[in-house]
């Protein structure tokens, strides 16, 4: 004979236990508690935030000011026409000085040592109200064009002779004197002086 037990009987399952009141205010109380130490948190995140923000703010202000102070106080630079001109001047003379050191550069010695010579001369020996514009030397200083300007004709002569005392020009004869009156300026000439030999 075989007996059988029932194991499904109601007796036998386990129901979970419904929350009493005391433990539903306890999990109420904590999730409240919960909820505002979150609370807490979030304000005291925001209000940190707003007081960076302010402080930012200000910092802004404050360079804003100071810019527009440094910018009426140091106004935009312009451009300077006197500046430029002498910029221009400047460069013309270094590149004419370039030049000549080029020029030096590719002679030899003695030959520079005339060159250097006849300007030398030139430089030291002038003559009041007579002037050069234009020394050309070529041949190691054999050939020679001298032009420029005079107050009077008169002056040419004597600025010749200056250099023959002086013996600036050594053995040098000039074939063409080339003379030109200034019609803005009654009296003053304009001259050119060539060498023998001299072709410019």
């Amino acid at each position: 004979m075989r007996q059988q037990i029932n194991l499904y009987q109601d007796s036998l399952i386990d129901r979970p236990q419904p929350l009493n009141l005391k433990q539903v205010g306890f999990l109420f109380v904590l999730l409240c508690g919960l909820l505002s130490v979150i609370s807490l948190y979030d304000f005291w995140t925001l209000n940190a935030s707003l007081e960076e923000l302010t402080s930012l703010q200000s910092q802004r202000d404050l360079l804003s000011a100071e810019v527009v102070q440094l910018s009426e106080q140091y106004p935009a630079p312009q451009k300077d026409a006197q500046l430029e001109a002498d910029i221009a001047t400047a460069e013309q003379k270094l590149a004419a000085q370039n030049q000549m050191l080029g020029y030096f550069s590719s002679r030899d010695e003695q030959i520079n040592a005339s060159i250097l010579d006849i300007l030398d001369g030139l430089a030291r020996h002038r003559l009041e109200g007579l002037w050069l514009e234009k020394i050309h030397l070529a041949a190691g200083g054999n050939d020679i064009l001298l032009s420029g300007a005079a107050l009077t004709p008169e002056h040419i002569p004597l600025y010749l002779q200056t250099l023959a005392s002086a013996d600036v020009l050594d053995g040098q004869v000039f074939s063409r004197l080339k003379l030109a009156r200034l019609s803005e300026r009654p009296g003053q000439v304009t001259f050119s002086l060539e060498s023998v030999s001299g072709e410019y």
